[in-house]
């Protein structure tokens, strides 16, 4: 690993998908007209096919909204196998550090479902696993409030 994306981002999140490649997720950065960071109002993402020593062209996800916070993204297998379904774990709001939300993706991450709010209060930096349990498999959601 070591390549970088064309679009700013940082914080950043990978999961595995079901062919092999990587996918990342970050949040996004902008320049202001003096060239300092801004936060942007949504997540950006991009490809691996090489382990990360090079990304495909990188793509903001207009169905993550985002204030400019750590997120965190997971494969979520079927019958222990890596599938096309990822969950992400973010702060789903365009300004402020609340709103903590699950977005799901059945596409390897190229669009993403209504979030499933979790917490509506203040949260910040997140972490979701997956869990494989006698009954199927679950996830687990840490977050900082």
């Amino acid at each position: 690993m070591g390549g970088r994306t064309e679009i700013g981002g940082n914080e950043s999140s990978l999961t595995e998908l079901a062919d092999g490649s990587l996918l990342i997720n970050m949040r996004r950065v902008v320049k202001d007209t003096n060239g300092n960071d801004l936060p942007s109002e949504y997540r950006t993402s991009a490809i691996s096919k090489d382990g990360g020593i090079t990304w495909g062209k990188s793509v903001v996800n207009q169905d993550l909204i985002d204030p400019g916070c750590q997120g965190a993204i997971v494969n979520y297998p079927i019958n222990k196998s890596l599938s096309n379904t990822l969950l992400l774990s973010n702060a789903h709001h365009s300004s402020s550090r609340s709103n903590l939300c699950i977005s799901k993706s059945v596409d390897s991450g190229i669009s993403w479902t209504t979030p499933l709010v979790i917490w509506s209060g203040r949260a910040a930096y997140s972490d979701i696993i997956t869990l494989h349990m006698l009954g199927g498999t679950s996830f687990c959601v840490v977050y900082r409030m």
